[in-house]
């Protein structure tokens, strides 16, 4: 896939941050190389490493499930510990956002975590989102997102994240309550080196882009999404 797009830079910009996403369907895999941040919601999990907050423009919290420590714990789910929310006890339309640790720097790198959308019915329990916030500036638009029903299985992605000038980034999740059913994520890691199956773009030079101008590239993309996802550009 060979994709092409144009840049419309604000005023005195020099450089942005470029977002990719390729969407990997695969059981989580472990992760090997150095890590900026991460958090695998274990209970003996370098805390150091884990930083996060509950939103506070949403509807309601995240919640962390450990199977060991619940006696009740419904088929539905799988073994493990992570991050979920039960859509069945909220409204559809309520929201709850995870924000991870605010990281400062000027390289190219990789954020992977992993999530599980299911309902025993086939219905939707909702829709998960993943956005990047820059420099502290507005959320905009959902670099990645899926929805619906994706089977009692935990799927992997990989958000391929370039960032030279400005150098702040956060990471934010939000799940989206539909229907009855479960949203999960787990695994969250910041990788200090670029993803393995999501490709990166090329910098663009050390060229002053001013407001008014376009700058226009080229990149060539392996893979292919599923079709409950979408592909963005940001």
């Amino acid at each position: 896939m060979i994709c092409a797009c144009s840049l419309n830079w604000t005023k005195n910009m020099k450089a942005c941050a470029f977002v990719l996403i390729l969407a990997v369907h695969i059981h989580a895999d472990s992760v090997e190389g150095p890590t900026a941040a991460g958090c695998t919601f274990d209970e003996d999990s370098d805390p150091s490493l884990c930083e996060f907050s509950q939103g506070e423009e949403d509807d309601f919290d995240w919640q962390l499930f450990r199977t060991h420590t619940s006696p009740h714990t419904t088929p539905d789910l799988l073994h493990g510990s992570y991050m979920i929310v039960n859509s069945s006890q909220h409204a559809a339309g309520q929201r709850a956002q995870l924000l991870l640790q605010t990281l400062s720097e000027n390289d190219t790198h990789c954020v992977q975590f992993s999530y599980f959308l299911y309902s025993r019915d086939g219905h939707s329990p909702g829709a998960l989102r993943a956005y990047v916030r820059v420099n502290g500036g507005p959320l905009g638009m959902a670099v990645w997102n899926i929805s619906g029903s994706q089977g009692r299985q935990w799927y992997q992605v990989e958000l391929a994240v370039s960032t030279f000038w400005p150098n702040e980034y956060q990471v934010l999740l939000e799940a989206t309550v539909d229907r009855w059913g479960y949203i999960a994520v787990d695994d969250i890691m910041l990788l200090n080196y670029p993803c393995y199956k999501a490709p990166h773009f090329s910098r663009l030079g050390d060229v002053e882009v001013n407001a008014g101008q376009n700058a226009t590239f080229q990149c060539v993309a392996a893979g292919r999404a599923s079709e409950a996802e979408s592909f963005y550009w940001r």
